[in-house]
């Protein structure tokens, strides 16, 4: 077990500025907040971030074609913006698979399982870029 630096723990409400409350709710959750403007920020671009929208939704039950590329969409859309190199790498795939889906979608039944199957490819690879 290690043990707290010596001294007064460096998130208490006497190291906070004038103004800043140490308890503060959320205004649209209402969960409590610490920190007051810096936590409420900090909140906020975790919970109320568009991944976080994309994460709380209830999984569409009997999606169309269209409805699934849309999807995967959403979620390459919140990967580009992300920080993070796998996760920047897993989008780059979804974009590809998007392509190839919504080719599918308008080529020829003869051209279809090979796109299909290519789609299918980035898929896995945008999965196993995020592991």
């Amino acid at each position: 077990m290690t043990r707290a630096a010596p001294g007064p723990h460096p998130l208490t409400p006497a190291a906070l500025p004038d103004g800043a409350d140490w308890w503060h709710g959320c205004p649209h959750c209402h969960l409590p907040i610490q920190g007051r403007v810096a936590g409420l920020a900090a909140h906020r671009s975790t919970v109320h971030s568009r991944s976080g929208d994309v994460l709380s939704e209830e999984a569409p039950q009997n999606p169309t074609p269209t409805d699934f590329i849309y999807l995967v969409e959403r979620v390459r859309d919140v990967l580009a913006t992300a920080s993070v190199g796998c996760l920047q790498q897993a989008s780059e795939n979804l974009d590809s698979a998007v392509t190839y889906l919504t080719d599918a979608l308008t080529s020829p039944p003869s051209d279809q399982r090979s796109l299909l199957a290519w789609a299918r490819t980035h898929l896995r690879d945008a999965i196993e870029a995020t592991r």
